[in-house]
């Protein structure tokens, strides 16, 4: 990582112009998406902050390519400069308190031990947190749709973007797939599906050993836990399937990653309400049309469920994220009445 984007503070951050202190906001980007970060401070600079945007400690290539391309466009556009800090440091409760003592908001990327981590740094009295915790997603298919689908193996591809391109650890990729149709259907679309699936996927994701076994060790925990769990992949390690023979609240407690997919068989789009509680960020959907989602959403109103997206599409980021609005939450409203 360029030496500028590394600054680890000691009495300040340099370069940082001390005016824009008053509108800064502190990001802290999450260890699992190493883009995660460039998300993050576009929403800050679109909404006209300075940023303190802290980068995975992992050693991503992506964040080194990400802090290049930002090194070029400072050099050709320098007045951005103040407003874009980036800094790698390890987990540090003094550093955390240093930063969030300064900012008027911090954008948090994370599992719940980090948010509370963080949350133990005190910030102004009118600073905000805005948490973006571990959440989960699954994708809806409407069989007899995906069956009249004429490229079986685009719909391959968008699954594969969605799932194998993080190894199923961002919160928006499908964990869960929720089959929507007759059992006929319902059947002769799963085989096709799973199979051009399995053929692309082989093409392109090297399973590691220790992936295999903890998707062995999910598996043998699910069927410790509860009844009506049927393995129905076959003897390749690559693509682990188990179907289950209800939903309900825990469901999602007990999914894998690396190619560990749970499957549902459904009659009717009502059956997903248990598993869109306030955990569930996106559904992917293949062939549910725009009718049958506001119907279920008006009928139900679940509380989670904050993003409905195409399958492939699960992973662009929007400025509305989680269900916040991300230019107005970071943005001051002045209310001028003469």
């Amino acid at each position: 990582m360029p030496q500028e984007f590394c600054i680890k503070h000691e009495t300040g951050i340099s370069g940082f112009v001390d005016p824009l202190w008053a509108w800064c906001r502190f990001h802290i980007a999450p260890s699992n998406v190493a883009v995660n970060l460039a998300y993050s401070l576009v929403a800050g600079l679109l909404s006209g902050n300075a940023n303190v945007v802290r980068v995975p400690s992992r050693d991503f290539q992506q964040v080194e390519i990400i802090c290049h391309e930002i090194k070029m466009t400072l050099q050709e556009h320098p007045q951005i400069s103040p407003y874009i800090c980036l800094i790698r440091y390890e987990r540090d409760k003094a550093t955390n308190d240093w930063l969030s003592a300064r900012c008027h908001s911090r954008l948090i990327w994370g599992g719940g031990a980090t948010i509370m981590a963080l949350r133990e740094s005190p910030m102004q009295a009118r600073s905000i947190d805005i948490a973006f915790a571990n959440r989960y997603s699954f994708a809806l298919v409407d069989a007899a749709h995906y069956l009249s689908v004429p490229d079986k193996r685009a719909a391959a591809e968008h699954f594969y973007n969605d799932t194998f391109l993080t190894d199923q650890n961002a919160c928006t990729s499908p964990r869960l797939i929720i089959w929507l149709g007759r059992d006929d259907e319902v059947n002769s679309a799963r085989a096709t599906f799973w199979a051009e699936f399995e053929a692309f996927s082989q093409e392109r994701y090297i399973l590691q050993e220790a992936v295999a076994i903890k998707k062995l060790t999910q598996f043998c925990l699910l069927s410790s836990a509860r009844e009506g769990v049927t393995k129905v992949s076959g003897d390749r390690n690559l693509v682990y399937r188990v179907q289950l023979d209800s939903l309900d609240e825990e469901t999602m407690s007990l999914t894998g990653a690396g190619g560990y997919f749970m499957e549902y068989l459904a009659h009717d789009i009502s059956e997903i309400y248990p598993v869109c509680d306030e955990r569930c960020q996106t559904i992917s959907v293949l062939g549910i049309t725009n009718n049958t989602l506001a119907t279920f959403l008006s009928q139900y109103h679940p509380k989670g469920a904050d993003r409905i997206v195409p399958m492939g599409r699960g992973m662009d980021f929007s400025l509305q994220w989680d269900g916040y609005d991300l230019i107005y939450t970071l943005s001051r409203t002045i209310n001028l009445t003469l």
